[in-house]
């Protein structure tokens, strides 16, 4: 699952900004069209990400986990700067 939400997210990065009235069918639409492309490379992860909006949420949590340790990471060498880090 973590290679293909790899796959995923590369191949959607830039489309999860949106958060308009219509942002889930808008990721979900993408999504259909991230999967047909994806087909040509792997019945897998085709198979993998056909349930659009359950898969739409996965992503979004993914991410949310990466930024979160991105941010936690950020903060620490922030408030406890190594040598290399000034």
């Amino acid at each position: 699952d973590a290679q293909a939400n790899e796959v995923l997210q590369d191949k959607m990065r830039g489309k999860f900004y949106n958060k308009g009235q219509k942002w889930l069918e808008t990721l979900q639409k993408e999504l259909v069209n991230v999967c047909v492309d994806l087909r040509r490379e792997s019945d897998e992860l085709f198979v993998f990400c056909i349930q659009s909006t359950e898969k739409v949420f996965v992503l979004l949590e993914d991410l949310r986990m990466k930024t979160d340790l991105l941010q936690e990471d950020l903060n620490e060498r922030r408030d406890f700067p190594t040598k290399e880090n000034c």
